[in-house]
């Protein structure tokens, strides 16, 4: 044999008992696999509805009326922490105006009686209210199930009229806000 033959032999030897030496981790796998993630971020959302924007009745002087005048307001929303409900006057006179008359019926808490003039409402926490410039607080769900919630909230105003109310249509607008937590 020659020395190139006897060189070539010897490193062919090698390199198969390299090869069978080799650990079996070490050879590419016919397969691969990543794990992906996909994510998908879904915004906190409040929605507030009412039933109708306004809300009227028709009263005598020297009279209550408790029952009449209603408003139902949905709250709906998905943050996992609830939502607060507030109410308050859009402006600082809180008693109910006429542009017939100069005479009002004034924000009045508590329960109402025929020849006292005065309104307030009811609904959620709030029992007999005067309603007020700044917020106050008519229902708070901290959602503790931390699902998506709907709520329907029912409102009633109470109006009293004086024993000599003038004639006229008395009116306030009250703002309510929804606020996701």
């Amino acid at each position: 044999m020659s020395k190139i033959n006897r060189i070539v032999a010897t490193l062919g030897i090698a390199t198969a008992l390299g090869v069978a030496a080799m650990p079996i981790a070490t050879y590419a796998a016919a397969t691969d696999t990543k794990n992906i993630t996909v994510k998908v971020n879904v915004a906190s959302v409040i929605a507030l509805s009412a039933d109708s924007l306004s809300t009227e009745v028709t009263m005598n002087p020297n009279n209550v009326n408790t029952t009449g005048l209603k408003t139902k307001l949905t709250v709906a929303t998905n943050n996992k922490n609830g939502y607060k409900l507030t109410v308050k006057d859009v402006d600082s006179t809180t008693a109910m105006t006429s542009n017939d008359t100069t005479e009002t019926i004034p924000a009045l808490a508590g329960n109402l009686t025929a020849g006292t003039a005065g309104w307030n409402l009811s609904g959620g926490d709030l029992n007999k209210v005067a309603i007020s410039a700044t917020d106050q607080t008519v229902k708070t769900n901290p959602n503790t199930a931390h699902v998506g919630i709907q709520e329907d909230i029912d409102m009633t105003y109470g109006v009293a009229t004086s024993a000599a109310q003038a004639q006229g249509t008395y009116q306030d607008v009250i703002i309510y806000t929804a606020t996701a937590l």
